[in-house]
């Protein structure tokens, strides 16, 4: 429904903004006008690279984790792993050797996990 008092469509924009049409009409001129050359990937030549900035800021991607926080994260993710491998023993799934040593190894994560905690708080 227009946007008008009249109702009637207004089929050009006042300030000579290209519609939808007008757009697609430009971009497939532009496509059909390039050349293999245009499409082609091409590797720069060494002469033609340029040298990369190197700033002494440093890097938005590395963590922000502390060690302790990442023993942490590693010791629940094992408790996680097992945790998921007894409910998948109890659903009555065959488990491999090493899957069955690692819920064997449970009581080992928790004890490092308990020593580790404490070692935190002191």
């Amino acid at each position: 429904m227009p946007h008008t008092t009249t109702k009637n469509l207004r089929t050009k924009r006042p300030d000579t903004r290209p519609n939808e049409k007008q757009r697609r009409k430009l971009s497939r001129k532009i496509e059909e006008s390039k050349t293999i050359q245009d499409i082609r990937v091409t590797r720069k030549r060494k002469f033609e690279r340029k040298e990369r900035v190197v700033t002494s800021e440093p890097q938005l991607n590395q963590s922000t984790l502390t060690e302790d926080d990442k023993v942490l994260r590693a010791l629940k993710k094992k408790m996680r792993k097992i945790d998921n491998l007894i409910s998948r023993q109890k659903a009555g799934e065959t488990l491999d050797e090493q899957q069955l040593e690692s819920i064997e190894s449970l009581d080992d994560v928790v004890a490092q996990m308990n020593t580790y905690l404490n070692s935190l708080k002191s």
